[in-house]
C-alpha cells in the first residue's frame, strides 16, 4: 500500500505553524518564508522533533515570558549563579513560575555551575516525572537528565513518550512523530511542515495516542541506538523515544508496506495519523 499522500505533500515549499486550537474558533495556518533549500529547514526543526538539544544549548531556547526568569536568564548567561539562584529560591512559592520549564532548567543549571549535581537532577526531574507538561518536554528534560549522569530505572525507562517515521520520498525525506500526550509533526524535505498544538484536535490526537500503544507492541524488536542518520533510498525507519533513549528498527520500504511484515502494524497506525494530519491542515486553511 503506497501512501499517495505524499504526493500531495512534497510540491509545498512553507512550513505552516498550527497554533492557538481550539473548538470555538477556527484557526488558520501560519506562513513563515523559508529558504531555497527545504533541507535546511527540515534539519533544523527535526532536531527538536527528536528531543535532545543539549542542556547548554537549551535556554537560549526558551523565551522566559517571565520578568523574574528574565532577570535570572540575564545573571546566568552573565556567570552570576549565585545571585541567580537566590532570586529563584526567592520565588519558589510562586506556582505560576513552576508551571514554566524554563524555571526549572534555570535552577539547574544554577545547582549545576554551584556543584549541586544532585539538585540539578531533582529540578530537572520536576519536569521529566510532571504529566502537566507535554510529552516532548518530558523527553527533553530525560535527554538532560541523561547528561547530568541519571538513569531511570525500569519500567519507567522503556516507557514510550514518542514515535517518530522517517522514509525517502522522490529524492527528499518525510517524517512523521506522534506523542503520548496527543501531540505530532509532520515535516518533509521539501519545507512542508505540520507543528504546533496538534492534540487540541480530536482524531489527531487519537491517531497520536494509537501510534504509540500499536508500537508498544513490538517494541521489543527494536534496537538501543544513539545516531539518527536521514533513512538510506528505499528503507524506512521507526523510532521510539524513551526516557532511556532513542530504539530504532530499520525496514525496507516495500517489504514493510506488505500486511505478512511484523511492522506493518506500525506503518498503518502511522499512515493513519498522517491522514489526519492531512485533513486537519486542510479543514482549517
Amino acid at each position: 500500500m503506497r501512501l499517495t499522500l505524499f504526493i500531495i505533500l512534497l510540491g509545498l515549499i512553507a512550513v505552516f505553524l498550527i497554533a492557538n486550537v481550539n473548538k470555538s474558533k477556527k484557526w488558520k495556518p501560519k506562513t513563515i518564508p523559508t529558504h531555497e533549500n527545504g533541507m535546511e529547514i527540515f534539519l533544523g526543526l527535526r532536531n527538536f522533533v527528536y528531543c535532545d538539544t543539549p542542556f547548554q544549548d537549551l535556554l537560549g531556547e526558551h523565551p522566559a515570558d517571565d520578568t523574574v526568569l528574565d532577570d535570572v536568564n540575564s545573571l546566568i548567561k552573565a556567570g552570576n549563579f549565585v545571585n541567580a539562584k537566590n532570586i529563584l529560591e526567592q520565588n519558589e512559592a510562586n506556582p505560576k513560575l513552576k508551571q514554566n520549564t524554563l524555571y526549572w532548567y534555570l535552577l539547574a543549571r544554577c545547582c549545576q555551575m554551584t556543584g549541586d549535581i544532585n539538585g540539578a537532577r531533582e529540578a530537572i526531574l520536576s519536569i521529566a516525572r510532571n504529566k502537566t507538561f507535554e510529552s516532548r518536554g518530558q523527553l527533553q528534560a530525560w535527554s538532560v537528565l541523561k547528561e547530568l549522569g541519571y538513569m531511570p530505572d525500569k519500567p519507567e525507562a522503556s516507557k514510550i513518550l514518542g514515535v517518530v517515521v522517517e522514509m525517502p520520498i522522490n529524492n527528499g525525506t518525510v517524517l512523521i512523530a506522534g506523542f503520548e500526550d496527543g501531540d505530532a509533526r509532520l515535516l518533509t524535505s521539501s519545507g512542508f511542515g505540520i507543528i504546533g498544538e496538534m492534540k487540541k484536535i480530536k482524531e489527531t490526537a487519537n491517531s497520536s495516542k494509537a501510534l504509540i500503544k500499536t508500537t508498544e507492541r513490538f517494541s521489543d524488536s527494536f534496537s538501543v541506538c544513539s545516531s539518527r542518520p536521514l533513512p538510506d533510498n528505499g528503507k524506512i525507519r521507526f523510532a521510539i523515544l524513551t526516557p532511556a533513549g532513542m530504539r530504532v528498527a530499520d525496514g525496507i520500504l516495500t517489504e514493510v508496506e506488505q500486511p505478512s511484515h511484523h511492522l506493518h502494524p506500525i506503518f498503518i497506525a502511522m499512515n493513519d495519523l498522517l491522514t489526519n494530519l492531512r485533513l486537519a491542515y486542510e479543514q482549517r486553511k
